[in-house]
């Protein structure tokens, strides 16, 4: 019987690792089981115990999928935003030291084809915030780089700055990714 009472409660413990949302109703339960096998081995109140736990699996066990489901799309989610913004740290790297034309062009044009595709990413998986976020550039200030051309200092800098915001993005991914 004790047996019976154990396993009763490490089920509902499992239960409660599962499913964030029904936490406190799992640790309750597990908490229950654990101080009726301390105190009592009458048969019909395991049973009855045995009962509520398949109850509660049953109702809850469909919402700890749900959670997983959905953090597992969520962490696909944020391993895309992770890349993108590696990708813009990486152009922002690269960026031509000399106002030379066969090395800018290529450098703009991966400059706009990056934030066009973070953009349509944030679109279709982040919430309004998300793309409005990133695109917002109303607190940029052009600066001077030493190392970069005059003439792709407002471009280098808007660069900077939304990967700056896509950084932002990534740190809380729950309010901006759906």
């Amino acid at each position: 019987m004790p047996e019976k009472l154990l396993d009763l409660s490490l089920r509902a413990w499992h239960l409660l690792a599962e499913c964030p949302i029904a936490f406190a109703v799992a640790g309750l339960l597990g908490a229950l089981i654990t101080w009726v096998a301390v105190r009592w081995s009458h048969r019909k109140e395991v049973e009855e115990l045995q009962a509520l736990l398949v109850q509660y699996e049953q109702k809850f066990g469909p919402l700890a999928q749900a959670g997983e489901a959905w953090a597992e799309s969520t962490q696909k989610k944020l391993n895309r935003l992770l890349d993108l913004l590696h990708q813009g740290r990486e152009i922002c790297r690269t960026v031509p030291a000399a106002n030379i034309p066969s090395l800018v062009e290529p450098w703009t044009k991966s400059c706009d084809a990056w934030v066009q595709e973070t953009s349509g990413f944030l679109e279709k998986e982040g919430s309004s915030q998300a793309k409005a976020r990133f695109m917002d550039v109303s607190a940029l200030r052009i600066s001077d780089f030493p190392r970069v051309p005059a003439e792709l200092h407002k471009q280098f800098s808007t660069l900077g700055h939304r990967v700056q915001n896509l950084g932002r993005i990534a740190e809380n991914p729950r309010f901006y990714l759906r």
